[in-house]
This record gives structure tokens, C-alpha cells and sequence, in this order.
């Protein structure tokens, strides 16, 4: 019971600072983030970058943010934080009013500018609730020791 409080105080402690950052200094932190992973992976191939993605003392996961990265058949490669996702499809994933946010996610990476912001409702840990969650996701495709790859890379946080 105690360490259960512990975790929440913590975890509201970190949500406090980032309920400080404007709506667009999210969004600039959440962009940034996933094009820094994103040149991680071109230049580091996927064994490395997944490693560096799911170190939750390392640079790609802090505050609320961290990367996801999901395949085009729908299929979550690496969820850092919910690891029971991890090679599970969740092209069929709907919030509450019926958006399907990982197809959205395909859509939106799938043509011109490959890149861009999907929005839907997500259970935010902290509070129990479900609130709005943006989340930023670009495509990345390259060639690294185990052939050629075409996935997206995403973050997002709760409004």
C-alpha cells in the first residue's frame, strides 16, 4: 500500500511539471523527441535503438513522454512502458468514441509530409480517467543489419 502511494506521488509530481508546459511546448517537446529517435534509428540500426527507446534511465523517456514504435501491418514493435503490448496488433484499438488510433496513425504516416499529429481518447494512468491524448508520429524507413524497415515512431500527451 505504501509503495502504491509512493509510485502515485511520484508519477503526480512529474505530471505537475509538464501541466506547467504550454499546450505548444508539448507539442515542440513531443516532435522533437520522436525526430531525435528517429535519426537514433537511421544512424544506429533497430537492436540499438530499441535498447535506447526502452531505457527508462535514458534520454527517450522522461516525464510523460516516451517513443512507441509500431509497424505498417498494425502491429505495436516496442511500447517501453507497456511492454504487453509489445508484438501484439492493435490495428482494431478504439478509444471511447470509436476512433481507431493506430490506423489513424497509419493514415497519417502513410503519405505526404509522413508525419503529423493524431488525436484521440486514452485512460491517463495517473488520474484513472480518460482524457484527450496527442500524440505526434512519424514515418522512418532504413536498411540496418537485419534488412530494411518501414515503421513510425510516435509520443504523445495528455491535454
Amino acid at each position: 500500500m505504501l509503495r502504491k502511494l509512493a509510485i502515485t506521488l511520484i508519477l503526480l509530481a512529474l505530471f505537475a511539471g509538464l501541466a506547467a508546459m504550454t499546450l505548444e511546448e508539448k507539442r515542440d517537446a513531443a516532435k522533437e523527441l520522436v525526430e531525435k529517435g528517429a535519426k537514433f534509428l537511421q544512424e544506429n540500426g533497430r537492436k540499438k535503438a530499441f535498447e535506447a527507446f526502452s531505457n527508462k534511465e535514458g534520454e527517450y523517456i522522461y516525464d510523460e513522454f516516451y517513443i512507441f514504435v509500431e509497424d505498417y501491418q498494425g502491429v505495436m514493435v516496442l511500447h517501453p512502458i507497456s511492454g504487453k503490448l509489445n508484438g501484439q496488433k492493435v490495428l482494431d484499438v478504439q478509444d471511447p468514441n470509436g476512433v481507431f488510433l493506430f490506423r489513424e496513425m497509419i493514415k497519417t504516416t502513410a503519405k505526404e509530409p509522413y508525419h503529423g499529429w493524431v488525436n484521440y481518447m486514452w485512460l491517463q494512468p495517473v488520474s484513472g480517467t480518460v482524457e484527450p491524448k496527442e500524440t505526434y508520429v512519424m514515418q522512418v524507413k532504413g536498411t540496418d543489419e537485419d534488412g530494411d524497415y518501414q515503421l513510425i515512431l510516435g509520443t504523445g500527451f495528455y491535454k
